[in-house]
């Protein structure tokens, strides 16, 4: 398979037809990922939470929060979970709707040289919407159940046994090495096996599991090139990923000067200025994420076009040509 010409392909539907990066936008709300919550410098005193260490102003801002939280009731959390998941199932309706899209898309772009519009590609691909949706919950589901069995025994051994903190600590390594050579392998290759099984229901109009049979078989029989595409798009896009992602990672520098300086005083202003460049840059940050999205949801589906057409030697099944009949008169 030629990589470069799959690539260049790609860019091109996606440059000719700029209606796929709205599909993109959509499809990155699935892309999975999260930020970490960092600590903060605070302490407990007769149960009530102190945060002297920070500027009055903050002081009492992160007060009223702990506050809030200790006084809310158990409906109160069972309303804001289920606010979440309402959020989550929403994006990931979207994200859904946008895979599908964009596989639609670069097929249609494959077949006619026509453009595409944004009101007949969606119409078109709510019609694979829960297919692929149930797709992608019963692979979350297996690679959650996956992880727990791998998991389970270190934690039940954790939590049972009386270890002291250099087992502990070594365990700890064991987890991670676990992580590295069983975990995300297998994550990696489930993945790949998905991406395609998606494409193949997209492409060929079938069922779930009609597609992850084909989306197997895909990678059963080119192992080569579909871990070669996955090194290409993995690497390459984490490496647009982390560059689009500078400029958010800059807007906090005045933070980090402040907190770096031992200057308490500004700190407040320094978030507001933070906040302000965040949200100018958050709508860039989605557009060049959904291009991006984008360019390597049609490189994978080119890479299943590629894949499964007949090659171009195949030789033609003869046809008999039968003799004209002379006309009764």
């Amino acid at each position: 398979m030629d990589y470069g010409e799959v690539l260049s392909r790609a860019w091109k539907i996606i440059w000719r037809n700029k209606v796929l990066w709205i599909f993109g936008i959509m499809a990155s709300f699935g892309e999975g990922g999260g930020g970490g919550n960092g600590g903060s410098n605070y302490s407990t005193n007769s149960g009530q939470t102190s945060f002297n260490v920070l500027p009055p102003g903050w002081a009492d801002f992160f007060s009223n929060v702990a506050r809030f939280f200790e006084n809310i009731q158990w409906w109160g959390w069972v309303i804001m979970v289920a606010g979440i998941f309402i959020l989550m199932v929403f994006a990931a309706a979207l994200a859904t709707i946008g895979e599908a899209g964009l596989v639609r898309g670069t097929k249609l772009t494959e077949d006619t040289a026509e453009k595409l519009r944004f009101g007949p590609l969606f119409s078109e691909s709510k019609h694979y919407f829960w297919r692929i949706f149930l797709l992608k919950f019963l692979a979350g589901l297996v690679i959650f159940i996956l992880v727990i069995l791998l998991l389970l025994p270190f934690i039940v051994f954790v939590i049972a046994a009386e270890v002291d903190i250099a087992v502990l600590w070594v365990f700890i390594a064991m987890f991670f090495l676990l992580l590295c050579c069983l975990i995300v392998p297998i994550s990696w290759v489930l993945s790949i096996i998905i991406r395609q099984s998606i494409n193949a229901i997209v492409v060929e109009d079938v069922g779930i599991f009609a597609g992850l049979k084909r989306g197997w078989l895909v990678c059963r029989r080119h192992p080569g090139p579909n871990l070669v595409m996955a090194l290409i798009m993995g690497i390459g896009a984490g490496i647009v990923n982390l560059v689009i992602s500078i400029p958010a990672m800059l807007a906090f520098l005045p933070i980090l000067f402040h907190l770096i300086s031992g200057n308490l005083e500004g700190l407040t202003s320094a978030a507001v200025i933070s906040l302000v460049l965040c949200c100018a840059y958050l709508p860039v940050l989605y557009l060049l994420s959904g291009i991006l999205t984008a360019f390597t949801r049609s490189a994978w589906a080119l890479t299943y076009l590629r894949l499964t057409r007949p090659p171009a030697d195949m030789p033609l099944m003869p046809v008999e040509i039968l003799p004209e009949s002379k006309p009764e008169r």
